[in-house]
């Protein structure tokens, strides 16, 4: 899921913009750490699926083939708590 919010617009600076993303990702976790010393032992994994959230802050967000230029900042984080925090963040970081 995708939302995108418009800060501000401006002349200087066009369209400030905070885009949050929500996707799901397949994580892998190592099972059993202490086995990674030996090298021919195959190593373990759990795989699971997670939601990794993204925040990120764009100026000039309406020139579409340099928007990867013109991100200022970006932040993901997999705790929904966190990602709320992260965009009260980046409301603080773009006045």
């Amino acid at each position: 899921m995708k939302k995108t919010y418009l800060y501000s617009e401006d002349k200087y600076s066009g369209q400030v913009v905070i885009v949050c993303e929500s996707e799901e990702i397949e994580q892998h976790e190592l099972l059993n750490p202490e086995q990674v010393q030996y090298l021919y032992d195959e190593p373990l994994y759990r795989t699971y699926m997670a939601t990794c959230y993204t925040v990120k802050i764009y100026y000039h967000y309406e020139d579409v083939e340099n928007r990867e230029n013109n991100l200022l900042a970006d932040w993901y984080t997999y705790d929904k708590n966190e990602a709320n925090q992260l965009f009260k963040d980046a409301l603080v970081f773009v006045k």
